[in-house]
């Protein structure tokens, strides 16, 4: 189903005093188009607007080199310009030497110059047409799949991926959906991703329903539209193109799909994966399409993650009145020189590939609510993440020690999340930050900074793990959105390192 046009459906780019400019706006007023008029001069241009042009079109593309602008340059500084970022530069500075007119569709599709032939074809296929990693997109948001319930989401994946002959394995478990799914054989490389949402909130303060997908200046608005659910529909499509250019592929292309990954993460990718290692199934190369990017698609690639163990301490005292310390013990007041040390300690300095071992104290919690009553235990839960300098032994030992040494009485028990990983340079890792400087000719930046991820499990498959999605800017926030353009441009992303790694 194609999503009806909204006001403003395109934008025309310009400067009002060209000539172009005007035959562009008579064409679209005569055509009762709904369009806004953006003047570079009047409502200037930023950085990040001129990047989504340059993605979509290239530098070269938009740089009118026939125009005043440009011949009123000195030869030295036309030399200059033969690269994107110096392109860029001086279109940030000199607006008027960008091509023109640009329309821009709301999908991310731009037409740069103008006739009226090309233009009823592009307004016809922006109406009348779709973009399949959109669509898709905005089939899955449709779905409120509140974690661990899928709503139907991979029912649409495994469809899709059925149609070009992927074999679909289901590995559901208690209330949880997944799905491992491959075409082809030998050396494997697996796109991995959850169906899963988190709660909008309060729908009230969302501009348009969260589950109602919508399209407003070139951004996609709904739950899910950054975390997963726009990565999912970029690794469907691109599976589908790949297949298409190469259906006689000669490695293996695999799926593994979860629906607990925004909650408790138990019956959902690590019982996969348990599943998987039972019979010893092969797995080369994981990308995982959490939303990894700052700024721009691309410009953070994880290459690894922390380690997360949590403690839930409880120091025992005696309860009594506040009125007779001497009769009681107050376990609050045993316990705030030990708590003090367990925040002051340097607990490793990292290395090249991690920051150092952090520890935050998460939740405190003591007493009866009276205010006469000493409490007679206190609860302290703590969490740490951690780098590969540490193991989460060495923690629990250095945590063990330090309690001895207050000489608290306490019951002390630990919840470890997932161990720290890392992929090193290498084919995976070498694939992605091609397929990013391909598209984006900006080189990505390799982090492991961040949460948890099902990368963590994936990784103990022996797989090299890495993980591209969109921009992470409102991710688990009210109106949560992202760029069509950045999910059409990730799934191209995506059909490059299948290119590389198995074509």
């Amino acid at each position: 189903m194609t999503e009806k046009p909204s006001p403003a459906l395109f934008t025309l780019y310009g400067i009002k005093n060209c000539d172009t400019i005007k035959k562009a706006r008579r064409f679209l007023d005569a055509q009762q188009t709904n369009y806004q008029y953006h003047d570079y001069r009047l409502n200037g241009l930023s950085d990040e607007t001129l990047q989504r042009f340059i993605n979509t079109l290239g530098w070269q593309a938009l740089l009118n080199t026939r125009g005043t602008t440009w011949r009123k340059l000195a030869e030295e500084e036309k030399a200059t310009i033969d690269n994107a970022q110096a392109a860029k530069a001086l279109m940030l500075a000199q607006p008027a030497i960008i091509k023109r007119p640009l329309l821009a569709a709301a999908d991310g599709s731009m037409l740069l110059g103008f006739t009226e032939t090309d233009y009823q074809q592009f307004i016809r296929r922006s109406h009348n047409m779709f973009c399949p990693v959109i669509e898709l997109a905005q089939q899955l948001i449709r779905r409120p799949s509140l974690s661990p319930d899928d709503a139907g989401c991979q029912a649409l994946m495994i469809e899709r991926l059925q149609a070009i002959g992927f074999t679909i394995e289901p590995i559901n478990i208690a209330d949880t959906k997944n799905f491992w799914a491959w075409r082809g054989q030998g050396e494997t490389l697996a796109f991995a991703g959850h169906t899963d949402v988190v709660p909008p909130g309060d729908t009230s303060r969302w501009i348009n329903p969260p589950f109602e997908p919508t399209i407003r200046d070139g951004m996609l608005f709904g739950r899910g539209a950054a975390d997963m659910k726009g990565s999912l529909a970029a690794m469907v499509v691109a599976a589908e193109r790949f297949v298409a250019a190469n259906p006689h592929h000669r490695g293996r292309l695999a799926f593994l799909i979860t629906s607990d990954e925004e909650a408790n993460a138990t019956h959902g990718t690590v019982k996969v994966v348990e599943h998987l290692m039972a019979r010893q199934e092969r797995l080369d190369y994981c990308l995982v399409g959490e939303p990894s990017s700052t700024v721009q698609v691309g410009d953070v690639v994880k290459n690894g993650r922390r380690g997360s163990i949590t403690a839930n301490l409880t120091i025992h005292g005696v309860q009594g009145h506040v009125a007779y310390p001497h009769l009681a013990d107050n376990p609050v007041h045993r316990a705030l020189p030990a708590l003090n040390e367990l925040v002051a300690t340097e607990w490793d300095r990292g290395n090249e590939f991690f920051p150092p071992t952090s520890m935050q104290i998460a939740n405190v919690r003591a007493g009866t609510g009276s205010n006469n009553v000493i409490p007679g235990e206190l609860f302290v839960q703590f969490n740490f993440r951690f780098s590969t300098e540490l193991t989460d032994g060495d923690i629990r030992q250095r945590v063990a020690a330090l309690l001895e040494r207050h000489q608290l009485p306490y019951t002390l028990e630990w919840k470890l999340s997932g161990q720290p990983f890392l992929t090193s340079r290498g084919k995976l890792v070498d694939a992605v930050i091609n397929a990013v400087e391909h598209y984006t000719e900006t080189r990505p930046e390799l982090q492991t900074t961040g949460g948890t991820s099902d990368g963590r499990f994936i990784a103990r498959m022996g797989a090299q793990v890495v993980e591209l999605g969109p921009v992470n800017a409102t991710i688990h926030k009210i109106n949560e959105c992202v760029k069509a353009s950045d999910l059409q441009l990730l799934s191209r992303m995506y059909q490059r390192i299948m290119e590389q790694l198995i074509a």
